[in-house]
C-alpha cells in the first residue's frame, strides 16, 4: 500500500512538472542517425516558443543528456508584453555517429559560464564590438545612422570598420574603397 501512495506522488508530481520531466525544462532537442553515416559537429537550430514568463534572457542553459552544459546561442527573439521569451530560433553545435543519437535540453538557470566565455558584444558610442578571446571585430552599431537618400559608398561606414588579433592590436582602415 505504501509504494502505491509513493507510485501515486510520483506520477501527481511528474504531471505537475509538465510532459517534458523535469521541472526547468524549457525544451527537448533530439536526433537519431539511421543512414549508417557519422555527421561531424555541425551548427543546428530549432524553433521553440515559451508560455508568457516561462523563459528570460540570461536565464537560460543547454545541458546534455549526462547534465554537461553546452554553449547556446538564441536567435531572432520574439518577446511577450512582459519581456518573457515568445520565440526564438535555438542555435548549438551536435555530432552523430553512425546510429547514434543526440539529447539536449534547454532549460532554466544561469549558465555556468556566467556569459564570460565564448563571444560577447559591447556597444560602444556608433560602434558595436564583438569579440572573443582570440579575435574581436568593430561594426557599425545597428540603427547608429540613418539616411535620408541613398549615398556612395565612400561616404558611408564599411561593414567591418577594424579587427583587433590575439596580440591586442587593432588592424584596418574601416572604409570602402570605391572609384
Amino acid at each position: 500500500m505504501r509504494f502505491l501512495h509513493l507510485s501515486c506522488v510520483a506520477l501527481i508530481l511528474a504531471g505537475l512538472l509538465g510532459s517534458t520531466g523535469f521541472a526547468g525544462e524549457l525544451a527537448r532537442f533530439s536526433c537519431t542517425e539511421y543512414a549508417d553515416r557519422d555527421w561531424p559537429r555541425m551548427l543546428v537550430g530549432y524553433d521553440v516558443s515559451f508560455p508568457r514568463g516561462k523563459a528570460r534572457h540570461g536565464n537560460i542553459r543547454l545541458v546534455d543528456d549526462q547534465g554537461e552544459e553546452h554553449p547556446v546561442q538564441l536567435a531572432a527573439i520574439k518577446t511577450h508584453g512582459d519581456g518573457s521569451i515568445q520565440s526564438c530560433r535555438v542555435h548549438f553545435y551536435a555530432e552523430l555517429t553512425a546510429g547514434g543519437s543526440y539529447l539536449y535540453r534547454l532549460e532554466t538557470g544561469k549558465p555556468a559560464s556566467g556569459g564570460k566565455k565564448g563571444v560577447t558584444g559591447r556597444r560602444r558610442g556608433d560602434r558595436l564590438e564583438v569579440s572573443s578571446s582570440r579575435l574581436a571585430v568593430e561594426l557599425p552599431a545597428p540603427g547608429s545612422q540613418e539616411y535620408s537618400a541613398p549615398k556612395p559608398g565612400n561616404q558611408v561606414p564599411a561593414p567591418i570598420l577594424r579587427f583587433r588579433l590575439h596580440d591586442g592590436k587593432w588592424a584596418g582602415r574601416g572604409s570602402l574603397q570605391t572609384k
